[in-house]
């Protein structure tokens, strides 16, 4: 009987083991298996934190590394260490933009996940090491060049990360709220016979850099405006004055890191 009772046991321990183990699908449809939840993670861009800061009550605590820690705007940063300090602690990167993200110092925090975005690829000699290390990759994604694809990323990542930390319920609560949000905009302009005149200018007070299309010049569109810039690839930087005289009704400024027209 005893005998039996230490069998049931041992039965009991490797089925919660088992268990643990969470597989999801990233964004890219790969299948990972993950220890559930993970407890120390490291972001291929730090603007991801974003994503956890709407999932978890405290999103600096798992993260141990990220790259791209300057791409958090500086007016936000000092508030978000206020209210979260552990973020003084999270390792550097590197820059993911110049593919400058370090895979030693990455390995050197030990950690169970690494969250990568649309500037990585599972062929990347980054991934590969990461994978060959033991550590498991998700690819999630924020970046496109449609409005559409852009929301389903979005909702998409969100699913992928609220799973990764058990709080699937939070992320189906954001995507339920960001998609009646969007479709309650777009309802709203539908019918719009005139549309805005609009300039957005994502870096300003910046270097002459980054004049493309595919990010929020999409989306003055989705809402109803006319970017004036629309069409125009070359370089605006020397024309913003006579682009300011043509929008005769509204004029957004930002000061964005790592943002395009």
């Amino acid at each position: 009987m005893r005998l039996l009772a230490l069998m049931l046991a041992v039965f009991l321990q490797l089925f919660a083991g088992a268990s643990a183990a969470e597989r999801i699908t990233d964004i890219l449809g790969r299948s990972i298996d993950l220890a559930d939840p993970p407890q120390r993670v490291v972001l291929g861009d730090s603007l991801d934190f974003i994503f956890l800061s709407l999932l978890l009550d405290d999103p600096a605590a798992p993260i141990v590394g990220w790259a791209g820690a300057d791409r958090i705007a500086a007016s936000l940063l000092p508030l978000d260490r206020r209210r979260f300090p552990e973020l003084d602690r999270i390792a550097s990167l590197g820059d993911p933009n110049a593919g400058g993200f370090s895979v030693e110092a990455a390995l050197a925090l030990e950690p169970d996940v690494a969250v990568l975005g649309p500037g990585y690829t599972p062929d990347d000699n980054v991934v590969r090491q990461l994978e060959k290390a033991g550590v498991a990759v998700v690819f999630i994604g924020a970046a496109s060049d449609t409005v559409s694809r852009g929301r389903r990323e979005i909702t998409g990542s969100m699913r992928i990360l609220g799973e990764m930390f058990g709080k699937a319920d939070r992320a189906g609560a954001f995507t339920r709220f960001y998609d009646e949000r969007m479709d309650r905009i777009e309802g709203l302009v539908a019918d719009r016979v005139s549309s805005p005149s609009v300039l957005v200018e994502a870096h300003a007070n910046s270097a002459d850099c980054c004049w493309s299309p595919g990010s929020t010049s999409d989306y003055v569109a989705f809402a109803g405006g006319r970017n004036i810039a629309d069409g125009n690839t070359r370089r605006l930087a020397r024309s913003h004055f006579g682009l300011l005289a043509k929008c005769k009704r509204f004029a957004v400024l930002e000061r964005c890191q790592g943002q395009a027209l």
